[in-house]
């Protein structure tokens, strides 16, 4: 993929360049071909989850399955003030 691509995902190219680019290739094929888009979206979700916890210290295992690494991050999230691991805590209720 050509790097002169604007996207809606744009402000990631500088941080983390894999999501930029599974963002932008989402978005491109949305209309023409939906099974590629969402399976860009998986991926990037996947990518996403992982580099947040890489970057929070929290990726242990990398054979650990999406499922449980979210629903890890989501128990930690909930555990922590945000203070140790650098993730937010809820800030409002649903």
């Amino acid at each position: 993929m050509k790097n002169d691509i604007r996207s809606n995902f744009e402000m990631l190219r500088p941080y983390e360049e894999q999501l930029w680019r599974l963002g932008a290739v989402a978005e491109r094929y949305f209309a023409e071909d939906p099974n590629t888009s969402l399976l860009k979206l998986r991926q990037f979700s996947e990518l996403l989850a992982q580099s947040l916890a890489a970057r929070t210290g929290l990726l242990t295992v990398s054979s650990e399955t999406q499922y449980d690494l979210i629903r890890r991050l989501s128990n930690e999230r909930r555990n922590t003030s945000g203070s140790e691991t650098g993730l937010r805590p809820n800030t409002r209720q649903r």
